[in-house]
């Protein structure tokens, strides 16, 4: 009789449905499978289908009148439903991905520049990055010194945020732009200090702030190496958390050319950026190198083959999986052999164009823009961000390598190895250092006037008076609509020996420029460049908007010069 009664209560809730239903009891127990992180949702799960699938007089231990649980059943479903959605949403955090952004090319006064910092600093804050890289050319214009006015307007008010949300480290590497400013400044603010305004000499250490990124950059090269946990699931078979780690290796492209006039600083790059790598392919999961230049590019500088020749076989050699890079003012991936050669320079200003389309290219955009990049078990994702609305406008997935090289047994052996991050001393004045003159003809038809790379010439200020006597001491050929302009200091002394080329296109221009071994004939400019690299119209050189020429310097038979 109690049998009767009880089967009847049982029928008469499954009528009045005041039972979980079904579908979502067995929901409950294939989620509990997938997602094992909890394993008392077996037992939950396993608990509510025995209490509601079975009618009660199947079970012969079961004493109690299953009426007061069953009209509970409402209550139970909904708390449970949130649980398990809960459970299912965080099965994605639970997989610890790193999150770090690419912002290239971004120091320039522009609305461009400003769009895309709203937007920038809206995903920063919402996918939980970690931190940031610039790959080069920070300020386009390069910058005077610690108190350059740039600091403020273009990097710290622009990315800054109240509530602490941009506060996070900044990795960067000095690329065309910097180079031609006082680049020297940019790694004194790395250590930390800033410049009194009265003078030159007074160096002081600057308070740290939180509301914008922290500037780090401890050497022209550097290496910086960090850990996080993934989850090795979600699976049935295989579960729990795996560390596994990262390897970031930040490269002068300039200082690594044949044209940096300080060959024991080029080397020792050279021999440092060697160790770095054959280290991280010991103990890393992941090996990403962060540069200026690009060593393939669709855009203006269409790549570099000096890097081509001499850095890609290192980074196949040490299974490098990703290669960031700005210069070009475009965004682009491009894949070839394993490595995802990704160009994020255009968070300021974009060449708008084309140049010619790698055959590899995956992806290319002269959207004003950014990347984020997640790390995770099953390899590296690249979302390309556009600041027109702030929408993911192409997504780049690459596979996790299987290393046969790895061996984090003996990681700190390795670590021990790696070469000493110190800054090195590069002369203030750089690649402009023994200051050769350097008249440059721009226009119609024009003459091209320089001293060997070789002579050393001593200096005299700014006396601009030596131009005549010097242009008049040198046997030229008859110019038609040329305009001179002097825009640096030059020498005083008349150079015995000077070389002289008939070039067409342009206007004359007296510039200083550091020796090379080389001996060849180079500058930085913004205008119109004949053998260096500029933004606008470069003949032989390398540029941001019309190269025509080869990349290489016809002079040298090297790579294109002078800034990588």
């Amino acid at each position: 009789m109690q049998g009767g009664n009880e089967r009847r209560a049982w029928l008469k809730c499954l009528v009045k449905n005041k039972r979980p239903n079904a579908p979502f009891v067995f929901l409950y127990f294939l989620f509990s499978l997938l997602f094992p992180y909890f394993p008392f949702c077996v037992l939950y799960s396993t608990f509510f289908l025995v209490h509601t699938l079975l009618p009660p007089t199947l079970l012969p231990l079961y004493s109690i009148n299953p009426s007061p649980l069953l009209e509970n059943m409402n209550f139970c479903k909904t708390v449970f439903n949130v649980f398990f959605v809960l459970l299912f949403i965080s099965s994605y955090r639970i997989k610890c991905q790193l999150r770090f952004a690419s912002l290239g090319d971004w120091g320039k006064e522009t609305k461009s520049q400003l769009l895309n910092a709203k937007y920038f600093k809206q995903y920063i804050k919402n996918e939980r990055v970690t931190f940031i890289v610039s790959p080069g050319s920070n300020f386009l214009d390069g910058v005077k010194g610690l108190n350059d006015p740039a600091w403020k307007n273009l990097y710290e008010d622009v990315y800054a945020e109240e509530k602490g949300d941009m506060y996070m480290p900044f990795f960067t590497v000095l690329g065309t732009g910097d180079w031609t400013g006082n680049y020297n400044s940019e790694l004194l603010k790395g250590q930390g200090y800033y410049m009194e305004k009265d003078g030159q000499t007074s160096i002081e250490k600057e308070e740290e702030k939180t509301d914008y990124p922290k500037w780090i950059i401890p050497n022209y090269w550097y290496h910086y190496f960090t850990h996080f946990t993934v989850s090795s699931g979600p699976s049935i078979v295989k579960t729990g958390h795996k560390d596994m780690a990262a390897a970031f290796i930040f490269i002068d492209t300039w200082i690594l050319s044949s044209n940096f006039p300080y060959k024991d600083i080029h080397e020792k790059a050279w021999n440092d950026l060697k160790l770095q790598l054959n280290v991280s392919k010991k103990i890393a999961d992941f090996v990403i190198v962060v540069a200026d230049k690009p060593i393939y590019s669709s855009g203006s500088s269409r790549g570099n083959s000096y890097l081509a020749y001499y850095l890609l076989p290192l980074l196949k050699d040490a299974h490098v999986d990703l290669y960031i890079a700005g210069h070009d003012n475009n965004m682009e991936v491009i894949e070839d052999s394993d490595i995802a050669h990704v160009t994020c320079g255009s968070s300021a200003v974009s060449n708008g164009k084309l140049a010619m389309k790698s055959s590899k290219s995956l992806f290319f955009s002269t959207d004003i823009g950014f990347c984020i990049h997640e790390l995770g078990s099953n390899g590296i994702t690249t979302k390309f961000v556009s600041s027109k609305n702030g929408d993911v406008i192409y997504t780049h997935k690459i596979g996790l390598k299987k290393k046969k090289s790895l061996d984090k047994v003996n990681s700190l052996q390795y670590f021990a190895s790696l070469p000493k991050v110190e800054l090195t001393d590069v002369p203030a004045s750089g690649p402009m250092g023994n200051k050769d003159t350097f008249v440059r003809i721009v226009g119609t038809i024009g003459i091209l006037i320089s001293s060997p790379s070789s002579a050393s010439v001593p200096t005299s200020g700014n006396d601009v008076s030596v131009v005549t006597p010097m242009v008049t001491s040198i046997a030229t050929e008859v110019v038609t609509s040329v305009a001179t302009e002097v825009v640096a200091s030059i020498t005083t002394e008349v150079v015995a020996s000077i070389t002289t080329e008939v070039v067409t296109s342009v206007a004359t221009e007296v510039v200083t420029f550091g020796s090379n071994s080389g001996g060849d004939i180079f500058g930085s400019n913004s205008g119109g460049d004949i053998f260096g690299s500029d933004s606008d119209g470069d003949i032989f050189g390398n540029d941001r908007e019309n190269d025509t020429g080869d990349d290489r310097d016809s002079s040298s038979g090297g790579e294109n010069a002078p800034w990588l």
